[in-house]
């Protein structure tokens, strides 16, 4: 039995060129169909042309920021999985990251085995997604408000989306 698995389209967004050539390269190595944008609006430019199965967002940039990427994806093609990056992780970041619809939240500097990994789990989201086409979202109409919780470590970032998500 020979399984053919499509390959995936993914557009990464970071106005770090470094960042985003790296990821650009490690993942079509991996089989995605990679598109690059170096800024929000050349994102959410790519985003009205076509629709992307998943989505790899810096958060921190310039005039329009991962967050409006993320709302706009999510607004043109509910289907695309977004997964978002900062160098600035943050309870309240991640928070509104999974409640707007993020997929997942990485904080920078991440192991590249790392985001792989959340791009995997991505990667089964959509297609988990398409197979269920007209489903309802056992999320849909959740809406999470955690204010008291305080810290940014790594460990405490993961348990802000493990609540966030459940």
């Amino acid at each position: 039995v020979v399984m053919v698995i499509e390959a995936l389209s993914l557009l990464i967004v970071d106005d770090d060129e470094v960042m985003r050539k790296l990821l650009g390269e490690v993942f079509e190595k991996q089989g995605y169909l990679v598109e690059l944008a170096e800024s929000g609006e050349q994102a959410l430019k790519r985003l009205r042309e076509r629709s992307f199965a998943l989505v790899l967002s810096d958060i921190r940039m310039l005039e329009t920021d991962g967050l409006a990427v993320l709302k706009e994806a999510k607004l043109l093609a509910p289907q695309s999985v977004v997964v978002l990056m900062t160098g600035f992780g943050s309870m309240s970041g991640a928070m509104e990251a999974l409640q707007v619809g993020a997929f997942d939240y990485v904080s920078k500097p991440f192991r590249m085995d790392e985001i792989k990994a959340v791009l995997a789990r991505a990667s089964q989201q959509y297609r988990s997604i398409m197979q269920n086409r007209g489903s309802v979202s056992p999320s849909a109409g959740v809406d999470v408000k955690i204010r008291a919780l305080v810290g940014k470590s790594t460990k405490t970032v993961e348990v802000y989306k493990v609540i966030a998500r459940a």
